[in-house]
């Protein structure tokens, strides 16, 4: 069989649209971070603990959904790598969510915020 050539499909191709997915995803984070900011920073404005978790906490579940409903149009809409996408996105979700609990307890234990 060493007569026969079998024409792979191009890996330079495959590489671009892994990349291009990850950016997105980085795309698409980068927003929640720009709202996560937003929120964090209208929470600091509450004069209570009870005022600042109910924002925190109302602007996750928000952010949660806005999120979503990108991935969903990105899917949807553009030709990406649906693994490199999704897993990009959700790596750094959990890193946000990890990162923005910590930030919220050491501003709470750091009395920060007023009860």
């Amino acid at each position: 069989m060493s007569g026969i050539l079998v024409r792979e499909p191009s890996t330079r191709r495959m590489t671009l649209t892994w990349w291009i997915s990850v950016g997105a995803g980085i795309g698409v984070m980068g927003g929640h971070a720009a709202l996560r900011v937003l929120t964090h920073r209208l929470a600091l404005d509450r004069s209570t603990q009870k005022a600042f978790l109910l924002l925190e906490l109302g602007g996750l579940g928000a952010r949660m959904a806005l999120v979503f409903g990108a991935v969903a149009l990105v899917l949807l809409a553009f030709p990406v790598h649906a693994g490199a996408f999704v897993g990009t996105v959700l790596i750094l979700l959990v890193l946000s969510m990890i990162f923005e609990a910590r930030l919220i307890v050491r501003r709470m234990e750091g009395g920060e915020l007023r009860s």
